[in-house]
């Protein structure tokens, strides 16, 4: 069998306590092949590192021999087939680092992005600035020297900067909460939710606020979260309906043992079910901007930041029948 592996592996017969000596001090092997009635798999599993395991012999299948860099054989195996395990064992290694490196290089290049995405936006406020200070300068002070298609280039010149300031400022938006480090606290949804209404158009707007609990999680990520959904729910409503009735809202939540949810409910317009899962792509749009004001980059900001608490955010909703969001967080001790 040695020479079956030489190189490759390291065959060996000692105790887990002089492996893990070994392993200590010398260059980790691709891969392990051990007698089951002597080491403890398991453990070894955990003290192998990078290499795969192989266990030859084991009385019975030990419990931690799971993954596909890991075996276990019959002490009457043929020497064949503990080559064609080995090597079976060591193209699950070379799958489990390869997918290490493809992580690694994710979280590079996503952390690059978002860098990216940060100082772009930063630098782009600047000439933004400029552009609508000079373009509103020019219709106020040499108003009465420009035609009246002039101005009215102007006042296109001058919303399409301010459109592209809020697109600005949403992004940041979107790349600060994705660096936010994430701490626990006593949250109080109610005064979340209270906190958040000030500053929103609740006019014309039946309002319901259930009883809101207090959780432990992010007070920054769960209010960004909770202020999206209220905004498009207060917003996007139906021109009216035939009884007249007002928009409603509500806003319910509950907790769990192992976690709390939060509804928030409205009888506006609706979302077509084929579109549930496009509303929350970044820019993405069901309406023209003269019909309803936004972004289109809210939910995407809202979902990432309910992610970041380890949770989600799921729709139920029909074309003219309201919206019911829902988000979802697992309880932290």
């Amino acid at each position: 069998m040695r020479g079956l592996v030489e190189g490759r592996a390291l065959v060996t017969s000692l105790s887990l306590e002089e492996l893990r000596r070994r392993l200590e001090t010398e260059a980790c092997p691709a891969a392990i092949v051990v007698d089951g009635d002597e080491v403890d798999a398991t453990d070894l599993v955990e003290a192998a590192g990078g290499a795969a395991v192989l266990v030859i012999g084991a009385a019975d299948a030990p419990a931690g021999l799971v993954e596909p860099w890991t075996d276990v054989a019959p002490a009457d195996v043929p020497v064949e087939e503990v080559a064609l395990r080995l090597a079976r064992v060591l193209k699950g290694r070379q799958q489990r680092l390869e997918l290490a490196r493809t992580t690694d290089t994710l979280a590079h290049t996503s952390h690059q992005l978002e860098r990216f995405v940060y100082t772009a936006s930063h630098d782009l406020k600047e000439p933004l600035r400029a552009i609508t200070g000079f373009s509103r300068l020019l219709v106020t002070r040499h108003a009465d020297q420009l035609e009246d298609q002039a101005r009215t280039y102007l006042d296109f010149v001058t919303d399409g900067a301010e459109r592209l300031g809020r697109m600005i400022n949403a992004l940041q938006t979107f790349s600060v909460l994705s660096r936010h480090e994430v701490s626990t606290a006593e949250v109080s949804l109610s005064s979340v939710v209270e906190e958040l209404l000030v500053d929103l158009d609740t006019d014309g707007v039946e309002l319901t606020i259930g009883d809101l609990p207090t959780v432990r999680s992010d007070r920054t990520l769960v209010t960004e979260v909770v202020r999206v959904l209220l905004d498009n729910a207060l917003r996007y409503r139906a021109d009216g309906s035939q009884d007249g009735s007002p928009h409603e809202v509500t806003v319910e939540a509950r907790s769990a043992p192992e976690s709390w949810t939060l509804d928030v409910i409205d009888s506006g317009i609706g979302v077509a079910p084929n579109d549930h899962e496009r509303i929350f792509d970044m820019f993405a749009r069901l309406h023209t901007r003269e019909a309803y004001a936004g972004q289109g980059i809210g939910l995407a900001v809202a979902r990432m930041a309910a992610g970041r608490l380890g949770g989600r955010i799921e729709v139920d909703s029909g074309l003219g029948e309201g919206s019911t969001f829902r988000v979802t967080v697992p309880v932290v001790a």
